[in-house]
Formats: C-alpha cells, sequence, structure tokens
C-alpha cells in the first residue's frame, strides 16, 4: 500500500492515529516512525515503565544529511529539558558559571560524605549540599532525562542525572558519537554497570537508554558486533526516509503539555510494568515472534534475552502510550483499536530492525562465525563486483561448492546480487529498503483505517 492513507483514516481526526499512519507517504518509514516513537516514548517514561530501558539507533540509509526520524526522537526526549549549560547559575549555585560547575558537584558529593548519616544535627546541611550539587549539575551539564551523551559523563563520579536517575543519553554531536563508539569497544563497563550520585549524593545505579542516529559510515560491523556483544536491549532502526515527519510538532506538544504525568520523569506514582508472559494472541503477530526467534537464536544468549524480555514489555508500554496520546473522552474500543496500530507497528520496525543485522552478517550463521562472514562481506563492498573465482582466491579457504552455498545464502538475505559470472554486494539504501518489503515482514490489517478505502489503497 503506497498511497497516502491520511483519507482513509476512520472518524474525526485523531492525533497518534493521524500520526501513525499519516506522517509519511511510504509505509516503511511510516513503520520506522512508530517503532522510533514508541522507544523514545518508554524511554521518556524513565523508571517509572520498565527495570531496563531499551536503546534505539536510527540508521540513517537515505539521502538525507539530518535524519527527519531522529528529529522526531530528539523533541520527544528533550521535551522542555535543556541539554545546553546556563550562561549562570540559579538557587545553591547562584553566580556559578558552567566551567564551575564541574568542580562545585565533586565538592557537593565530597562534603556530602564527611557528614555521614543522615540525623537531625546534619539535615540542614545535607540537603544544602544536596541542593547544591544539583543547581550546578543544571548549571553545568543542562536539565531534564535527556542529555549529551558526552557532557552526560563525570570522570570522578560517573553519570550524572536528574533525581530520577534515569537518563536519555543523546548522539547529537560528532564528540557523542565518539565517546559512545569508545565507550562501547574500550570501556563497555560504563554501559554495563552504569552509577553516579542519587538522589541523596551517595553512588546509585543509573536506569541509561541510548538514543541518536548513525549514518552508514557509523554503522560498520565493529561497532554493531560491540553492542550485540554487551547484550543490553539496543535495537537498531534502519531507514531511507529523507522528508520531515507529517504531524510531529503536534505530537511534540501533546508530549510537552501533558498533566497526566506519563510523559514527564517524576512518575513515582505510576507502577512499573512487567513483561507480558504471552504475546497477544493474534496469527500475525505470532508470525513476527518466529521471525525474531529465527534471528535472535544465532546471536548472543544475553541480546536475545533483552530483545525477547523488551518485545514482551512493548504492549503494556504501548497500552500507557495511547492513552497519553489520545484524544480526551476516546471510547474504549477506539483507545483498543489505536493501542493494535501502534503495537503492530512497532513491532514490526524493531523486528524488520533485528533481520537489518544480517547486513553485518548477524543472525543468518553461528554467531561464533559471524567474524569469517563479515570479512567476506567487506571484502565484497570495498573490492566490487568481482568473480567467484576471484573470491575463492581471496578467501582460499573456500572451496567451490561451499562458496556457492555462502552466495546463495548471501543473495537470498539480499545483500549481494549474483550473475553468471560476477557478484556484486547490494549497497545500504537498496538492502534496507528490499528489506523493508521482503514477504517475511508483512503490514498488519490495520485497525484504524477506514476498511474500503485500505482495501482501494
Amino acid at each position: 500500500m503506497n498511497v497516502h492513507p491520511l483519507a482513509a483514516i476512520a472518524g474525526q481526526p485523531r492525533m497518534l492515529t493521524d500520526f501513525l499512519h499519516g506522517c509519511s507517504s511510504d509505509s516503511a518509514t511510516r513503520t520506522t516512525a512508530a517503532a522510533t516513537l514508541a522507544l523514545t516514548v518508554w524511554q521518556r517514561m524513565g523508571r517509572s515503565s520498565t527495570p531496563v530501558l531499551p536503546s534505539m539507533l536510527l540508521v540513517n540509509a537515505g539521502a538525507a544529511e539530518a535524519d527527519p526520524l531522529d528529529a522526531l526522537a530528539n523533541a520527544l526526549a528533550t521535551g522542555l529539558d535543556r541539554k545546553e549549560p546556563q550562561k549562570v547559575g540559579t538557587g545553591a549555585f547562584a553566580g556559578g558559571t558552567p566551567e564551575m560547575a564541574r568542580r562545585a558537584v565533586f565538592n557537593a558529593v565530597e562534603r556530602r560524605k564527611l557528614l555521614g548519616a543522615a540525623g537531625p544535627n546534619n539535615e540542614a546541611q545535607i540537603r544544602q549540599w544536596e541542593e547544591r550539587f544539583q543547581d550546578a549539575r543544571r548549571t553545568g551539564y543542562g536539565s531534564g532525562i535527556a542529555a549529551h551523551y558526552s557532557s552526560a559523563w563525570h570522570e570522578q563520579l560517573g553519570w550524572l542525572t536528574e533525581p530520577c536517575d534515569a537518563a536519555i543519553l543523546r548522539l547529537d554531536r560528532p564528540d557523542d558519537h565518539a565517546a559512545f563508539r569508545e565507550d562501547v569497544l574500550t570501556r563497555p563497563e560504563r554501559l554495563l554497570r552504569p552509577e553516579g550520585p542519587g538522589k541523596h549524593l551517595h553512588p546509585a545505579n543509573k536506569a541509561l537508554a541510548v538514543s541518536g542516529s548513525l549514518p552508514e559510515a557509523e554503522w560498520d560491523s565493529e561497532l554493531v558486533c560491540g553492542l550485540v556483544e554487551l547484550g543490553l536491549p539496543m535495537f537498531f532502526l534502519p531507514h531511507v526516509g529523507i522528508k520531515p515527519l507529517v504531524g510531529a510538532e503536534a505530537l511534540q506538544m501533546k508530549a510537552m503539555t501533558s498533566t497526566s504525568g506519563t510523559i514527564g520523569f517524576h512518575q513515582g506514582q505510576l507502577r512499573q510494568m512487567t513483561a507480558e508472559a504471552r504475546l497477544p494472541d493474534h496469527p500475525w503477530v505470532r508470525h513476527y515472534e518466529e521471525q525474531l526467534r529465527l534471528r535472535l537464536y544465532r546471536l548472543p544468549g544475553d541480546y536475545e534475552f533483552s530483545v525477547l524480555r523488551a518485545v514482551r514489555e512493548l504492549a503494556p508500554v504501548c497500552v500507557r502510550i495511547v492513552e497519553q496520546f489520545a484524544a480526551s473522552g476516546t471510547p474504549n474500543p477506539e483507545l483498543h483499536k489505536i493501542f493494535v496500530d501502534l503495537h503492530s507497528m512497532a513491532l514490526r520496525g524493531i523486528v524488520i530492525g533485528v533481520a537489518g543485522l544480517a547486513y553485518h552478517g548477524l543472525g543468518i550463521g553461528p554467531w561464533n562465525q559471524h567474524g569469517a562472514l563479515v570479512e567476506v562481506l567487506q571484502h565484497l563492498r570495498q573490492a566490487g563486483p568481482i568473480s567467484r573465482r576471484d573470491l575463492q582466491r581471496k578467501f582460499p579457504v573456500l572451496k567451490a561448492k561451499n562458496r556457492d552455498a555462502l552466495l546463495g545464502q548471501l543473495a537470498a538475505e539480499g545483500l549481494v546480487q549474483l550473475a553468471p559470472r560476477l557478484v556484486t554486494a547490494v549497497p545500504l539504501p537498496e538492502f534496507v529498503r528490499v528489506l523493508h518489503a521482503r514477504k517475511e515482514f508483512p503490514e498488519p490489517a490495520y485497525s484504524c483505517l477506514d476498511e474500503t478505502a485500505a482495501k482501494k489503497g
């Protein structure tokens, strides 16, 4: 269905359904946008959502210099927060500067340590240093749950966050991308065991979610394999969208002006969600579960577990999102229809993203053999169209029968094109376009579209 479906939306316009089905004329972009929306709002809920927050990396395989889907992720993640330093401090750090803040937050933590256990005699002093820490942190590091990745880390203290102990670490700048890559490849403990000063300045565990967009050059095998090996719920969303998303501004305004507390980061009153024992009992969902498991069992067990758990947390998260964004007074049957569309689109985007790891040789063969597969793929991409014989000369361990079997497997994954004499690697943009259109990943039967108009499409 390639037609723009705005006219097919049943009933009066509703913000979330308008966005899901009208944000782009391209169905693949709509699917990825739905997954981006669900994962970003999930991150924004912080620890009121799930014990572990999902991370999300868009893969900008299109021609857009600025990723339009990342613009949505950044707007929803940031809201009314301020990721940049203040010009001058306020409150307990009045008159301070961003340059002074790094030392000030460290001093506040050290002074708090010296005061020992809280009691009647030191309560006022403890509160004074806690306030100075938070005001200095907001002066030097920004405020809110969203933060620049490279700015949120303090060499002596660890991750600096709001008192909620959660953060969305945004990859907005070259420094953020560089710091993220360095952490994944050489300092993984920063992401695996994230700690920093808590609400009362004692060392506390942090709930971190990474969010950003990678261009093709940075979405390389080294980084992807490193992330998969960490075993965190990291979702990759490859797409070729190039136009700004329709309705994104209205969605952002709804999130910023919300008074229900679902989107903000002060949601102690909300009950944390847990993974569902069973996915929604629907043949389409079961098919996608099967496709997901076919890929995951060939990847490290920790990553498989993290992804499967997150997929089972997705439904209750989507329920909360629908309750947040749907128009006031929407009847329950309509809310359910919106939920079905959001959940199915987000699930489809997530599963397609896992299947997209095949671009780096992941999920199509045993994990302990992925290194050899990566070498073959990299050579095919760098050497240009080559003959089967030249490929065998480069990798003499490949006998002719094994070589042809491997090339057939790569062709079935959409990674290479085979001619009688030459083998040609498929470029990432074409791989992504074909990936979204593969018969294994059918679109759902959307609940919020008028059935007659949908059939015409």
